[in-house]
């Protein structure tokens, strides 16, 4: 009877050891794939590339990419909207071409999903842009011409621009937006110019619009105010004489040393 629970009990304990191992074991497991999983991180994106770009100047824009599995990465990168076909070097670099695009601004996105679906994205802009230019400057003398009816107004002014054989000045009497008539200026910029026998109150708006890279515009309007001719004696060797008069009217007078 001994000899029997000596047994029993010694192969009780040969279970609970067996267990005891094969629980170790799970739980083992069970910690290496939580650790595993917590190991594998959502993949990391990075990239240093200026907001305004002169043209001409960057050719291409780089995007660093890291992750524990980089080939069963799936990723989709847009440019203004257009999907991209690029995959990363063998240093997880991605080189994106910007040698053909144009002035303005763009949006580059990009989505990057690891074997987990954990997801990382980027989305930024950036402006493509010509050199700095000078805007057009246009000074005019005056901006109100007074005169007599029927007289012609004179406009005199300076155009300024670095780059005056880009220019190109229209004036207009009528609709400010139907500038149909061309303007000329001197090779400093100079101009001297108006309507003549003007019969009434009229504006004047003249634009000019010069540019290398990009059109600039200045405006600008002159007032020609018309006023009556004052009747009187014109004739300064006249008795009669009227410094005020604008219109002879035939009065005047001389005496006999002026016959």
């Amino acid at each position: 009877m001994r000899d029997s629970k000596k047994d029993n009990d010694g192969t009780a304990k040969s279970l609970f050891l067996a267990a005891l191992m094969i629980g170790s074991v799970m739980v083992g497991v069970l910690f290496s794939d939580i650790e595993s999983e917590r190991g594998n991180l959502a993949p990391i994106i990075e990239s240093d590339f200026p907001d305004s770009i002169l043209i001409g100047t960057v050719d291409t824009l780089e995007i660093s990419l890291e992750d524990e599995d980089m080939s069963s990465l799936d990723i989709e990168i847009t440019l203004d909207g257009n999907i991209l076909n690029i995959q990363p070097n063998a240093t997880g670099i991605i080189i994106i071409d910007i040698s053909e695009i144009l002035v303005g601004t763009h949006a580059l996105k990009m989505v990057v999903v690891d074997s987990l679906g954990q997801e990382s994205r980027l989305s930024t802009t950036f402006t493509i842009h010509y050199p700095y230019e000078d805007p057009t400057v246009m000074i005019v003398d005056t901006n109100e011409v007074n005169i007599v009816r029927g007289d012609s107004a004179t406009i005199n002014g300076t155009l300024i621009h670095p780059n005056l054989e880009t220019c190109d000045m229209r004036w207009s009497d009528g609709d400010v937006n139907d500038f149909t008539l061309n303007l000329p200026f001197s090779e400093g910029g100079k101009f001297s110019w108006g309507p003549s026998e003007i019969e009434s109150n009229v504006t004047i708006s003249i634009i000019a619009t010069c540019g290398t890279w990009e059109d600039s515009s200045d405006i600008e309007t002159v007032l020609v105010v018309v006023s009556e001719p004052i009747q009187g004696c014109t004739d300064s060797e006249a008795n009669n004489y009227d410094n005020t008069a604008t219109e002879d009217d035939g009065s005047c007078e001389y005496g006999e040393e002026n016959l």
